[in-house]
C-alpha cells in the first residue's frame, strides 16, 4: 500500500479502534481493499460529523461522490480513490453501491427523517447495506449470499444510531424514525428533557425492539457456517449485537452518555465473530 494512502488508513482506522479490529480479522488476502472501504465510509461520516454548514456538507458530499466516479474512469486525484481504482475500474465493485451510499448520506445530512421503522430500514440498507455489500463484493461473495450482508449492514447502522442518539440530538440531528416519535407525543428536541422522561423510556424501548427484530430477520438470511467472505460483516455483527445488550441494559443512561464497549471487549467480540454459528 502506497506510504501517504496507509497514513491516510491510520488516521481514519485508528489501531484499536472497532474499526481496526473489524479489518484486522478479515480474511488475509482481503484486509487491504477492506480497510480502503472502511475508510473511504469513514471519509463520508466525518462530513456530518465535521461540517455544521449544511452547504459545506453536501458540496463535501459532492465532491467525494464525483471522485469514486473518477476512480472508476481512472484518474482519481485523492490518494484515498487513487487507491479504490483497482477495485472499481472493473467493475468489481459497483459504482452504484457507492452513490447509494452518497445518495443515503444527502438525505441524512438534509435533516429530514424517514416516516416509520420499514422507511428507515430502506434507509440502513441503502446506507450500511450497500457498505457490507462492498466488504462481502470485494471478497468475491455469490450472489445469492449478498441479501445477508445487506441485512447485516442494516442492523448495525440502526443499533449505531441508537448508541448515539444522545450525541446527535444534542448536535440537532435526529436520524431515527418521525411517525413513532409522534405517537408518544414527542419531538426530537423533547428527547432530552426530563419531563419527558416516560415517555421517551417507551421510545427507546421501541427502537431496540425494532432492532431486535431486524436482527432476527438478519440471522434468518445467515447459513449457520456463514462464507469467509462475510467475515468483514459478521465483525460488525457481532460488535452491534454486543452494544444491543449494552444499550439495553442501560437504556435509563444512553442519551446522557453513550456506553461503549472496552478495548478489550471489541478485541474479542470480532475475535469470536469467526465461531458465530446460526
Amino acid at each position: 500500500m502506497d506510504r501517504i494512502v496507509a497514513e491516510h488508513l491510520r488516521r481514519l482506522v485508528p489501531p484499536g479502534s472497532a474499526n481496526y479490529y473489524a479489518i484486522r480479522f478479515s480474511p488475509r488476502n482481503g484486509r487491504e481493499q477492506i480497510g480502503l472501504l472502511f475508510a473511504w465510509r469513514e471519509e463520508l461520516l466525518r462530513i456530518a460529523r465535521e461540517c455544521s454548514d449544511a452547504g459545506v456538507a453536501q458540496a463535501r458530499l459532492e465532491w467525494w461522490r464525483s471522485e469514486t466516479a473518477n476512480a472508476c474512469r481512472g484518474h482519481a486525484r485523492h490518494p484515498l480513490a487513487q487507491a479504490l481504482i483497482p477495485l472499481v475500474s472493473d467493475e468489481k465493485l459497483p459504482l452504484a453501491l457507492f452513490d447509494q451510499m452518497a445518495t443515503a448520506m444527502k438525505r441524512q445530512l438534509a435533516g429530514t427523517p424517514p416516516s416509520d421503522w420499514a422507511e428507515l430500514q430502506q434507509h440502513a440498507r441503502q446506507l450500511d447495506g450497500s457498505f457490507c455489500e462492498l466488504l462481502a463484493r470485494s471478497l468475491q461473495i455469490p450472489e445469492d449470499k449478498i441479501e445477508a450482508a445487506r441485512q447485516i449492514g442494516a442492523y448495525s447502522w440502526l443499533v449505531g444510531t441508537i448508541h448515539n442518539l444522545g450525541w446527535e440530538l444534542r448536535q440537532g440531528r435526529y436520524l431515527l424514525a418521525h411517525e413513532p416519535l409522534q405517537q408518544y407525543k414527542l419531538t426530537p428536541d423533547k428527547l432530552l428533557l426530563q419531563t419527558y422522561a416516560q415517555e421517551t423510556a417507551a421510545f427507546i424501548d421501541e427502537a431496540l425492539e425494532t432492532a431486535e427484530q431486524w436482527r432476527q430477520s438478519t440471522t434468518q438470511h445467515l447459513e449457520r457456517h456463514p462464507l469467509p467472505a462475510l467475515r468483514p460483516s459478521l465483525n460488525l455483527y457481532a460488535l452491534a449485537h454486543r452494544h444491543q445488550r449494552l444499550l439495553a441494559q442501560e437504556r435509563a443512561k444512553i442519551l446522557q452518555r453513550r456506553p461503549e464497549l472496552s478495548p478489550l471487549e471489541i478485541l474479542w467480540h470480532t475475535v469470536i465473530a469467526g465461531w458465530l454459528r446460526f
